[in-house]
């Protein structure tokens, strides 16, 4: 044996155990170029199911919401006028599904209802929008900040959301809730 067939050999020998390891290191780089990938494509596909559910609602879709999703996590940020817009939002982002954790920083713009007949027509306005009801079936009273309820709407749901929506104007330090279900 020659001492220069000694080195190819050697030479051949350290690029068979090179090229199998330099093979893995790049399989492990594109599996995580891979797993990026799949992440920002499914950030890209949660926003885009969000952004299309809070546009295509007609009371919350005029409010300018700004969407962040990173790895599951999402954020949300903006103005609306009323706690129950913050509230449908809420609802809208639970029936899409598919996130970790949601982080509402949705701000409700104040606004101060100067007397019982403005807090009342808001109040009306939220049953009329937010809950689709027939407010020729419900009476609501407001007398020195206290809400008296009563009527009728279609299922016991509404009749805690509706008083839910009343808790939610900033004015409001009680409610009698004497809904009836039909």
């Amino acid at each position: 044996m020659s001492t220069e067939a000694n080195p190819a050999i050697i030479e051949r020998d350290t690029q068979s155990v090179w090229l199998p390891s330099r093979i893995r290191s790049l399989g492990g780089a594109i599996a995580s170029i891979n797993d990026v990938y799949k992440t920002q494509l499914f950030n890209l596909r949660l926003k885009k199911k969000l952004s299309r559910a809070l546009s295509n609602n007609c009371i919350v879709g005029r409010h300018k919401i700004t969407i962040e999703v990173n790895n599951g996590i999402i954020r949300l940020q903006g103005y609306v006028d009323t706690p129950g817009e913050k509230r449908i939002i809420n609802d809208i982002v639970s029936l899409v599904g598919g996130f970790k954790k949601v982080y509402n920083e949705i701000n409700v713009r104040t606004f101060a209802l100067k007397n019982d007949a403005k807090i009342t027509g808001a109040i009306l306005y939220d049953f009329s929008s937010y809950l689709g009801l027939d407010l020729s079936k419900i009476a609501v009273q407001v007398k020195n900040g206290t809400v008296y309820l009563t009527g009728w709407v279609p299922t016991a749901h509404i009749k805690y959301t509706a008083e839910e929506l009343v808790f939610g104007i900033p004015q409001v330090t009680c409610t009698v809730n004497e809904l009836r279900v039909a």
